[in-house]
């Protein structure tokens, strides 16, 4: 992981974009340095489907990836919490992602 990844193991802030390797869909930087944002409200019950939307509305959205202050084991793209819109952290960023 520590060669993907910035954690709790390699790292104590956060760290430049794009200074790990891409991965095999020359994304950057999905697994720890911060956690994202997502647009999904978050749920509690799991749902066994490929890319789940979560519910209509909510009152907390989802994020995903880890975190420099995460152990390695919790910085997976699968691994999710979930946190107010308004909740400010260093560890909680988003990705601008624009469809081709």
């Amino acid at each position: 992981m520590s060669l993907v990844a910035w954690t709790k193991e390699n790292a104590k802030t956060t760290m430049a974009v794009g200074s790990r390797p891409a991965n095999r869909w020359g994304i950057h930087d999905l697994k720890g340095n911060v956690l994202e944002w997502c647009s999904d409200w978050y749920t509690a019950s799991s749902v066994d489907v490929d890319d789940p939307t979560g519910p209509a509305t909510g009152s907390d959205k989802v994020a995903r990836g880890g975190s420099f202050e995460f152990n390695a084991a919790d910085c997976r793209a699968a691994a999710r919490w979930h946190f107010p819109p308004t909740t400010h952290f260093n560890i909680i960023g988003f990705r601008v992602v624009i469809p081709e």
